[in-house]
């Protein structure tokens, strides 16, 4: 559901919709990400959890380690209540998908 809300999104704007998965032989995954037309990557975490874990944002930390200034932003979509939106470690019902993308992609 919500990486066809990404792909609705972009097809909309008659824009190419450069989304990935990441996993590594460690099994290190990022479950979304969202390369910019500058090159820079958005990253996201999809849990169905209602409660925020700090540990959600583990395989975005990874992917920042090693990707240093080309990651953008982290982000993770989850079912809880609270909403914090910066550029790295925020959080968000993926219900207000909307707030993310109009702070991050546009």
């Amino acid at each position: 559901m919500i990486i066809n809300d990404f792909q609705k999104y972009f097809y909309n704007k008659s824009e190419r919709a450069d989304l990935f998965f990441y996993r590594d032989k460690g099994q290190r995954e990022v479950d979304l990400l969202q390369v910019k037309s500058d090159g820079r990557i958005n990253a996201y975490e999809i849990k169905s959890s209602k409660t925020y874990r700090p540990d959600f944002f583990e395989g975005m930390h990874y992917l920042q380690n090693l990707l240093k200034e080309r990651i953008a932003s982290t982000t993770l979509l989850y079912d809880g209540n609270q909403d914090f939106i910066q550029q790295y470690d925020s959080f968000c019902n993926y219900r207000n998908l909307q707030n993310v993308i109009k702070e991050f992609i546009v």
